[in-house]
C-alpha cells in the first residue's frame, strides 16, 4: 500500500524508462540514490493505492512493482528509499 501521487508516478515511470538502457549498474545505483535526495516525495493522503511488488534488485536497492493501470504500468521501478517515502506501512504476503 502506498500513496500514489502524480510526482511519484512521474518518478517511477521516468526511472523505469531510463533504466532500460543501463549497462553500468554500479553507476546507476549511485545516480538513482542521488535522485531520492532531490525528490520531494511525500505521503499524499488523498492518493491511497495498492501495488504488487514483483521484484527486487539487491545491487541497486530498487523494487519492481506492478500496477492495475494497464500495460504501461505492468512493471516499474523505484528505490527502496522512495518506496519508504510513499509507503502506508502496510505489507501483505500472499502464499499458497
Amino acid at each position: 500500500m502506498l500513496y500514489s501521487s502524480k510526482l511519484f508516478n512521474k518518478i517511477a515511470s521516468a526511472r523505469t524508462k531510463e533504466s532500460r538502457a543501463v549497462v553500468d549498474w554500479a553507476n546507476w545505483q549511485k545516480k538513482s540514490s542521488l535522485g531520492v535526495i532531490r525528490s520531494i516525495l511525500n505521503k499524499n493522503l488523498d492518493k491511497e493505492h495498492a501495488v504488487l511488488i514483483i521484484g527486487y534488485n539487491k545491487e541497486t536497492e530498487e523494487i519492481a512493482f506492478s500496477d492495475s493501470w494497464g500495460e504501461r504500468c505492468a512493471e516499474r521501478w523505484i528505490t527502496l528509499k522512495e518506496a519508504n517515502l510513499v509507503s502506508q506501512n502496510y505489507y501483505y504476503v500472499i502464499g499458497f
